[in-house]
């Protein structure tokens, strides 16, 4: 399974990099952050409640910065882990100059659904994907504004 987009910020890509890669500022902008368990330079672990109405309770979610490029653009791995659930991502991030600003593009891609999720009908995972990523790239802009 995958999702793409692209957004575009009136920001340089210097200072959009330098954002992506700030972890702490990162789970800033995850829908359902209840805590943050480990904090490194490249390695976040924090507890999320999925805005998911199929997954109850929380996944610890892992995420670890891979593939750096500064200021082109980044990867990072994610895995989230909840009682009867699984998920690994892969996202990847890149970025171009645009008139002033810069366009990100990013692509995440779905490895693994596990436990629970797998017999989740896929347009249904699909929807409530997306409605998170809306909220992440919402909350986002909002903190890269503040």
């Amino acid at each position: 399974m995958e999702f793409s987009g692209e957004e575009q910020f009136t920001h340089s890509r210097e200072e959009l990099y330098a954002k992506l890669i700030d972890l702490e500022f990162m789970s800033k902008t995850f829908p359902g952050l209840q805590r943050i368990e480990k904090l490194e330079p490249k390695l976040l672990v924090c507890k999320l409640k999925p805005g998911f109405s199929f997954i109850s309770g929380t996944l610890t979610n892992t995420m670890e910065l891979v593939d750096e490029n500064p200021p082109e653009g980044v990867g990072v791995n994610v895995k989230g882990k909840g009682i009867g659930a699984s998920v690994n991502v892969r996202i990847d991030i890149t970025m171009t100059p645009n008139d002033g600003g810069t366009s990100l593009a990013w692509q995440a891609t779905v490895s693994e659904l596990g436990g629970l999720l797998k017999p989740v009908p896929r347009p249904l995972i699909e929807a409530a994907a997306n409605k998170v990523i809306k909220d992440n790239w919402s909350a986002f802009r909002s903190k890269l504004g503040a």
